[in-house]
């Protein structure tokens, strides 16, 4: 009788129970999540089934948690049946066929639901024969296409037998076949077999040479470019059509040695070893950087592989981040000479030094490196040795690296001053300091003096010489050239030329409202929008910033609170400063009561720019647009994500792509709770239609597979040529030998 249809289903079930049994279902376990951890959604199994009347079939519901476990929650999940007059289900999930027709099951657990489709036929139709589709499939190799088997019954019934079907291929090495996921291995013509209860059905498919890679985005440095604008405008593969469960997911995920702080970055159509090559680039904690073939896992092999400690070195240890300190900040490259610059820390028995490192992205060799130090007047440090400061393991070196007009920009936080430096770019010669707080050791938890911090973001360069970074808590005071919480100027060699501080600076000092905890956007017009721990979002006019405190900040052009429209409103706080305590070296901190607001929430990430729209992420809460009114100003409006980010996941910065302006998607990370800031989540990539954020276009909790490892503070999605890569944690131990991950997406 194994023929007939009721066989089929039995088949499907034993099948089944053999998985759970064996633990061949992909890691389910009984076991309880730690706490703390929350369904991320949740997957049936079968999805499909065939009754007939008075059959019967069991249901399994594995639940997928936000700390990446799996659990299997059949007997607590709750069922429904779309029409009970065809199918009923109980409370065990077992489903009973109960006259012809077809009905949808679905299964939630903790607000995730999952659905199964059931069809019941009142005859015991015998299989008459199966089919492979799509017919004829050529694929280049490295590539991959999924394929479908199709049960047809003596009813002229269907149904969808590919996960059931035994599949094979022949001739070997041409290809590699899986639960009907075909891989291209080599070239060649193979034939595929499924059989299915008996019978078979063959296909045929022609693997050649790997395409050369298509597209021309280049990615090479933070937030896309020098005005950190987020804007992806040349993507014209992904599109709001298609960037759904069915069609986009999870590709591959690619394994590093140290976890990822820093944003990738991506080349299209680069050499290496004599192959053209889609590149992404990756730099960790341990000071190493890889080159990955963006379109191709090949078995989570890099193309190139370098580490910048030289003998005697080791990854300096770590505090935050953990276990190890190195490679920070984003690095940035020269498209031109193909060289990528990287700043690192590293530690020696006599103590950790910073370096500057330019390398050879076609090769991965270093092609020189440099000390970083600061070369300062005793004006600006009382501590330099004959007129070279070092800067201690203690300073944080995470705002990412600018290149602009051959030089070479990047900022330091937490070592008493914060500075801006400036490397010229051939020569990697010091060509500018800047001291934010000239001789001042800082106090504060995080010795707070004007560090340079910015979330993660970069310096802003305008293309005509002038850069911009804001600055965290320290002392203001024009008259001891300490100009901390401010929003500061430059032209190329260092020199200030203007700066914009808020009127409630003491009050932001007071409540560690750090204006440097989010990044620096400049519009199209010229425009600066910043934003920090305040929760404040400030439009600044690049050429005219007001050169200190203004009544009213008038040199502004326009103040908002981004949450007000949401019901997330600012309100009036008086505080008492939380730190008394003078510095051993410099200008004590302002003490006394003072007046300002607060908010609900902090801005930590970057903002991004598309279309006459300024999009922020609130922490906690949504991303929110600001929208550019007829005066040039920006404005509130109620166009908002329903998804919220967490109180402790430090920010999101998000990016969108389009193709010239239209078919824009907004791209974000939820790092939910990310590494070291409690017990660690899986990060979810959302994506979203920016004309209306409150409808979800996806994200990578939706499907079982898709999930991304753990979140990682401050990290940005990167969109290419069809491909979205995040930078994410594979293990949450914090230990010497603890794994990066990259995770690419894309169109399945």
């Amino acid at each position: 009788m194994s023929g007939f249809r009721f066989s089929a289903v039995a088949l499907l079930v034993g099948t089944f129970s053999f998985l759970t049994a064996c633990g061949g279902g992909g890691g389910t376990s009984t076991t309880p999540p730690p706490p703390g951890a929350t369904v991320s959604s949740v997957v049936v199994s079968p999805t499909s089934a065939v009754l007939l009347v008075n059959g019967t079939q069991q249901l399994q519901i594995n639940a997928n948690f936000s700390d990446r476990t799996v659990k299997d929650v059949t007997s607590v999940a709750s069922y429904s049946s779309s029409d009970a007059n065809i199918v009923t289900v109980s409370k065990s999930g077992m489903v009973t066929a109960i006259a012809p027709g077809k009905a949808t099951v679905t299964a939630s657990d903790e607000g995730k639901s999952a659905s199964a489709s059931i069809t019941v036929t009142s005859s015991q139709a015998s299989l008459k024969s199966i089919s492979v589709s799509p017919q004829s499939v050529s694929l280049s190799v490295g590539s991959t296409r999924q394929l479908h088997a199709t049960a047809t019954y003596s009813d002229n019934s269907t149904s969808d037998v590919t996960g059931s079907a035994t599949w094979t291929s022949s001739p070997s090495g041409i290809i590699t076949i899986n639960g009907g996921l075909v891989s291209g291995a080599g070239e060649g013509t193979a034939t595929i077999t499924a059989t299915y209860s008996s019978m078979s059905a063959t296909d045929s498919i022609t693997v050649t040479a790997a395409k050369p890679p298509s597209g021309n985005a280049n990615v090479t440095t933070f937030h896309y470019d020098n005005k950190r604008s987020g804007l992806n405008d040349n993507e014209s593969i992904l599109t709001p059509a298609n960037v759904k469960p069915a069609t986009f997911g999870k590709l591959f995920s690619l394994t590093v040695d140290g976890y990822v702080y820093a944003q990738p970055l991506y080349m299209s159509g680069l050499t290496i070893n004599g192959a053209k090559h889609n590149v992404v680039f990756v730099s960790t904690e341990k000071n190493n950087v890889y080159a990955f073939d963006a379109d191709n896992y090949n078995s989570g092999t890099p193309l190139w592989q370098t580490s910048l400690l030289k003998a005697g070195e080791s990854p300096a240890s770590g505090g935050n981040p953990s276990p190890y300190r190195g490679s920070s900040s984003t690095p940035v490259i020269d498209p031109v000479s193909n060289t990528m610059y990287v700043v690192t820390l590293q530690g020696t028995g006599s103590g950790n030094s910073f370096r500057l490192n330019a390398i050879d992205i076609t090769t991965g060799n270093l092609i020189k490196s440099a000390p970083v130090t600061a070369q300062v007047t005793p004006a600006e440090s009382s501590q330099s040795v004959n007129g070279v400061l070092t800067l201690s393991s203690g300073c944080v070196q995470r705002s990412a690296l600018l290149l602009e007009g051959g030089t070479i920009f990047f900022g330091f936080s937490a070592c008493g001053s914060g500075w801006l430096l400036s490397y010229d770019e051939s020569t990697l010669n010091q060509k500018g300091v800047f001291a934010v707080a000239p001789n001042n050791d800082g106090n504060g938890e995080f010795k707070g003096a004007g560090g340079i911090w910015m979330g993660g973001g970069g310096p802003v360069g305008d293309g005509a010489g002038g850069i911009y970074v804001t600055t965290g808590n320290g002392p203001y005071n024009p008259a001891t050239k300490a100009y901390g919480d401010s929003v500061l100027h430059f032209d190329s060699s260092l020199n200030l030329k203007d700066w914009f501080t808020p009127e409630d600076y003491g009050f932001m000092q007071c409540q560690d409202q750090d204006l440097s905890g989010g990044g620096v956007l400049m519009l199209p017009n010229g425009n600066l929008v910043a934003g920090g721990k305040s929760g404040k979002v400030f439009q600044l006019n690049s050429a005219s910033l007001g050169q200190g405190v203004q009544t009213g900040n008038a040199a502004a052009i326009t103040t908002l609170y981004p949450g007000d429209n949401l019901g997330l409103a600012s309100y009036p706080y008086t505080c008492t400063s939380m730190d008394t305590t003078n510095p051993p070296n410099g200008q004590p901190y302002p003490t006394g009561t003072w007046n300002g607001r607060k908010t609900p929430y902090q801005l930590f990430g970057t903002p991004v720019y598309f279309n006459g729209s300024v999009f922020v992420g609130l922490t906690p809460g949504p991303i929110v647009e600001l929208a550019i009114d007829n005066a040039g100003k920006l404005s509130l409006t109620n166009n908002s994500t329903k998804e919220k980010v967490l109180t402790g996941s430090l920010g999101t910065t998000p990016v969108i792509s389009a193709n010239n302006g239209s078919n824009a998607v907004l791209w974000m990370i939820d790092h939910g709770t990310p590494l070291q800031a409690g017990t660690p989540s899986a990060a979810i990539l959302r994506a979203y239609n920016p004309a209306d954020l409150s409808n979800e276009l996806y994200d990578s909790s939706m499907t079982a597979g898709d999930s991304a490892g753990y979140g990682v503070k401050f990290s940005a999605p990167v969109v290419a040529n069809g491909k979205v890569f995040i930078a994410t944690g594979n293990d949450t131990r914090l230990a010497n030998d603890s794994k990066g991950e990259i995770d690419v997406y894309g169109l399945r």
